[in-house]
């Protein structure tokens, strides 16, 4: 089925909403606030924006308190409750098909959610990303660094498996070069395990 990837993946975070949740939290707390910081530091007051792939919430409700307007949308139909259950706007939705308005979001904030998409499908959702973001708007993604693609298993969420796609430096920021002007790169490592690559952009246009 040509669309087992995200069915397959969407399965996984609906199958193990808690454990996502605690997850998600953790590593956010850990790991990824200073990056969302220097997102929202380049937004206006009381911004509009599109958490793409956001999972249960957790990212979302940090923007909310720091006043942003902010939606969630995700393909998990558990993450989307979750992100309810917090007070926040939440649609489910597919990033390949997204049913928004151009130009209506001041910033697009998109954590770790390209990662399970195909490479070769990635390209036609950063036009949609640029298309939905007002002029000059602002990105924030995070990939993970590495090569290939495909599915990957878990102990951790057993019966599921999710997919996952890598990417070096070179190909992140070529992949953005086009729509985007490159603000800050900057990355991290997950208890040795894996390394983060994470990338504000300004809209060109």
């Amino acid at each position: 089925m040509e669309d087992l990837y995200k069915l397959e993946t969407a399965r996984t975070y609906d199958a193990y909403p808690k454990d996502f949740e605690r997850k998600f939290s953790g590593h956010f707390s850990e790991y990824v606030r200073p990056f969302a910081d220097g997102f929202t530091a380049l937004l206006p007051s009381g911004a509009r924006v599109l958490d793409l792939g956001s999972g249960p919430g957790n990212h979302a409700a940090y923007f909310a308190s720091r006043g942003l307007d902010t939606l969630c949308v995700d393909l998990s139909a558990e993450m989307v409750a979750a992100c309810r259950a917090k007070g926040l706007c939440a649609e489910c939705m597919d990033m390949e098909s997204l049913a928004l308005p151009a130009q209506s979001f001041d910033g697009v904030w998109a954590y770790t959610s390209l990662l399970h998409l195909p490479r070769a499908r990635v390209p036609a959702v950063v036009s949609t990303i640029a298309s939905l973001l007002v002029p000059r708007g602002i990105l924030g993604v995070a990939l993970k660094a590495g090569e290939g693609e495909g599915f990957e298993t878990n102990p951790k969420y057993p019966g599921t498996k999710r997919w996952f796609s890598y990417y070096t430096d070179e190909e992140a920021r070529a992949l953005f070069s086009d729509r985007f002007e490159l603000l800050s790169a900057s990355s991290f490592d997950v208890k040795v395990k894996y390394v983060f690559l994470n990338y504000l952009f300004r809209a060109r246009r």
